[in-house]
């Protein structure tokens, strides 16, 4: 299957809150923070992508196949471009939709701010906040291919790139040359699950030499 990338629009936005809440089901803390039980965590994340669509440091793009003469999205990513707006804090986190674990969402969320600010101080830095590829779809290149689009703007400028992984998808990331910093590690809500991690992930800018 061929693959093209384009900037995501404010139309995709119904598609890409469908596409974060498929990629992340199986996952017990995106369980427990964005319930898949009716309309709550749908309507936050729609709400979300639309409103930070309008800010013009957060680029939405999209990974769409080429036979699809929609051009309708299956993965996408949101990368923070630098910006000299201080990082958020825990007092500044979002109200977390209904029926979601806050107690979770605050130390799970305020850890995550709390360790790019301990990684990257006040260094400008492109941030890959979220990359989410339908189930069906993973594993055929389209994050790859998200990926390597904020990676050649932070390599052009010669400035690091920054994220957060999981241990399932840090291969793809090590790949491009990111190195761990530390990592996160919770108790799965869930019972019968083993524990969550969350590793932190810095590169350094190439040269195209490199």
């Amino acid at each position: 299957m061929a693959f093209a990338l384009r900037p995501a629009t404010f139309g995709d936005a119904p598609i890409l809150t469908d596409i974060y809440l498929a990629a992340f089901k199986d996952e017990p803390i995106s369980r427990a923070i964005f319930p898949r039980m009716g309309p709550s965590s749908y309507n936050w994340w729609y709400d979300s992508i639309l409103e930070e669509m309008g800010n013009p440091e957060w680029h939405f793009i999209c990974i769409y196949s080429t036979s699809d003469p929609k051009k309708s999205p299956v993965a996408y990513a949101k990368w923070n471009a630098p910006t000299s707006t201080p990082l958020p804090r825990r007092e500044e986190l979002p109200e977390w939709p209904e029926f979601s674990n806050t107690e979770l969402a605050n130390h799970f969320f305020g850890t995550l701010f709390e360790n790019r600010r301990a990684n990257m101080g006040e260094r400008r830095h492109w941030y890959l906040e979220i990359l989410a590829t339908l189930p069906e779809m993973q594993g055929k290149g389209a994050a790859s291919m998200l990926l390597k689009w904020g990676l050649e703007k932070a390599d052009e400028a010669g400035l690091e790139s920054y994220l957060e992984a999981s241990p399932k998808g840090k291969s793809l990331y090590e790949k491009m040359g990111f190195e761990e910093k530390g990592r996160l590690v919770l108790p799965s809500p869930d019972d019968d699950a083993e524990e969550f991690v969350e590793c932190f992930m810095l590169r350094e800018p190439r040269t195209k030499s490199e």
